[in-house]
This record gives structure tokens, sequence and C-alpha cells, in this order.
């Protein structure tokens, strides 16, 4: 479970799915950054620790960190909107139960999404994206040099 953490409402409502998830006979993780807000056991790291699935509520920057943060696993995700923008979150914060119970019945379908992958300078490998990549420099030189493929 990862919540997005600047929304006490976001992290209650995690909080019942972990509940609800835990009364379906299921080990559900807080992701350990939410631990400043609530208590909660078991945790998890992302991106280190293995889960089976990650369960996000929140809008599109927590999915777009979550997603981050998680780098190079292919961990499926369930995304419960939450927040000002939604467009990447699927499932209303009024049906997370039906969303877990179709998990656990395995009546759900995954979708992938491509990620793009950025390079800087050819070697230096920046975080996977989702959606876009901007390009920007520290210096004050305006010009910028990039090659797509």
């Amino acid at each position: 479970m990862v919540p997005k953490l600047d929304s006490r409402e976001a992290i209650a409502l995690a909080v019942r799915i972990l509940e609800y998830a835990e009364g379906k006979g299921l080990k559900a993780y807080l992701d350990s950054r939410a631990l400043r807000y609530v208590e909660w056991s078991p945790i998890f790291n992302l991106g280190r620790d293995p889960v089976d699935v990650v369960v996000v509520v929140g809008g599109d920057g927590t999915i777009l960190r979550t997603l981050h943060l998680l780098g190079d696993w292919d961990t499926p995700i369930v995304t419960i909107r939450y927040g000002k923008r939604g467009f990447l979150a699927d499932v209303p914060p009024y049906d997370y139960a039906v969303a877990l119970d179709r998990l656990v019945e395995g009546r759900y379908s995954v979708h992938e999404y491509m990620r793009l992958e950025a390079r800087c300078g050819g070697v230096e490998r920046v975080p996977y994206a989702l959606n876009e990549v901007a390009v920007v420099t520290s210096s004050k030189v305006r010009g910028k040099v990039c090659r797509l493929r």
C-alpha cells in the first residue's frame, strides 16, 4: 500500500483498505515512508522489497512517484483515485472493496503501459518516465542537443 503522503484522507483510506485486505486473508504491507503518519505492521520498502501487487491511493503524482521508485520491478499496481488529477487512476475511492475482491478472485485484467527511458550523455541513466521526459539544463546556456530514438 502506497498512500498519498500529504493527504490525511488518503492515508485514512489506505488504512481502511489495508484492514479490508487483511480481513480477506491477505498479508497487507504499508510503504515504510508512511510510518511518519500512521502506525502499521508489516511494512515494506518500495522498490527494494518484493511484493505481489502494489495498491496506490492518490493521484497521478503519487502513481508516477511509485513507478519511479519501482524502477525495473515488474510489479502490477492497482490505482485508487485520490487526488486532484486522476488520469492514471482507475478505481474511485468508494469502489476499493470491489477492486480488491476482483483481485483476490482473479477477475481482473492487466493493462501494460510503455515506459520511457532517457539517458544523459549516453551514459547516465535517469529514472523511467511514464508520460513525458523534460530536457532542462542547470547552466545559463540555452542550447540543448537531443537525439531521440
